[in-house]
């Protein structure tokens, strides 16, 4: 399996120890016959650039690397990729990747996902809530830009409309500039981020969300949901959040803050990491897990 992500050009992404994951994965895979039904899997990480173009490239070289992709991570050339993979009779299957005329069972040409779409998930908790009309805000960058377009695109495909798309500029008054055109936007309400998540150190989120609070955004009803949560299972049970505790301003930001995240079922990431290490499946422990 190629696992393509940009491991090495997103400081956030390379925490997420792709490797270790991958290795810890395959092993499992290959100790039982019921998932590995006779077969023996192998991993081959794939670094993908931060640039659409580039990271294209690269991908165009990966045939033979594997029997099947899991990646890309950045929308912007799904479509390509796909179509990429379909010449070379491979499966993908990406945690990135949107479809906008989106059916039960995947989000890609040739996925094989069998896990709700971050759009659909979106659009049902907007139903819920009666939200009628949400605006996009995207972190300054290809891979984010890309997501927020794509985004965009689902929502509307799904009936949600969507009244503004704004990339947030890395400068000290991007956050301010991109929040005064969702204030002028008609009625929307309910801002999606597409960033990384402040709970992990997302620093461009923590900006729009202080200076969201600072424009008393959040006291006239705003809110603002990351989009980055809905891929992975954050831990929220029994979980201090220290970024939170530890500055007022933001805990105050965060008032605003509607989180959507997968359910992790019995174990939260920690406990499932801790339960590895014990089993010595996991013989060390990365300095940025500590807690």
């Amino acid at each position: 399996v190629a696992i393509v992500g940009p491991w090495t050009c997103d400081p956030l992404y390379s925490k997420a120890l792709p490797d270790l994951a991958a290795h810890l994965a395959t092993s499992r895979i290959n100790k039982n016959p019921y998932l590995n039904k006779g077969y023996w899997y192998d991993y081959a990480l794939v670094n993908e650039d931060c640039k659409s173009s580039r990271a294209l490239a690269r991908f165009s070289g990966l045939d033979g690397y594997g029997s099947a992709i899991l990646g890309p991570a950045n929308p912007g050339y799904c479509t390509s990729a796909a179509l990429f993979a379909k010449q070379w009779d491979l499966g993908i299957l990406s945690w990135g990747c949107l479809k906008p005329n989106m059916e039960e069972g995947g989000c890609t040409p040739r996925s094989c996902g069998r896990y709700r779409c971050p759009p659909a998930c979106s659009s049902l908790c907007c139903g819920y809530f009666h939200w009628a009309h949400v605006a996009i805000i995207s972190e300054e960058g290809d891979l984010w830009e890309a997501t927020g377009q794509e985004l965009a695109s689902s929502l509307r495909a799904l009936g949600l409309p969507v009244s503004t798309v704004v990339t947030m500029e890395s400068d000290k008054e991007g956050p301010q500039r991109a929040l005064k055109k969702v204030r002028e936007a008609a009625r929307a309400r309910v801002v999606i981020m597409c960033m990384h998540s402040v709970l992990i150190g997302g620093g461009a989120q923590y900006k729009l969300l202080t200076t969201a609070e600072d424009m008393s955004m959040i006291d006239r009803g705003y809110v603002f949901i990351p989009y980055d949560t809905l891929l992975y299972s954050l831990p929220y049970v029994d979980t201090p959040h220290y970024v939170l505790g530890n500055d007022t301003r933001l805990r105050k930001a965060y008032d605003g803050v509607l989180t959507i995240t997968m359910d992790s079922g019995d174990l939260s990431f920690y406990d499932a990491f801790r339960k590895a290490q014990n089993s010595f499946e996991i013989r060390s422990k990365p300095p940025h897990l500590s807690r």
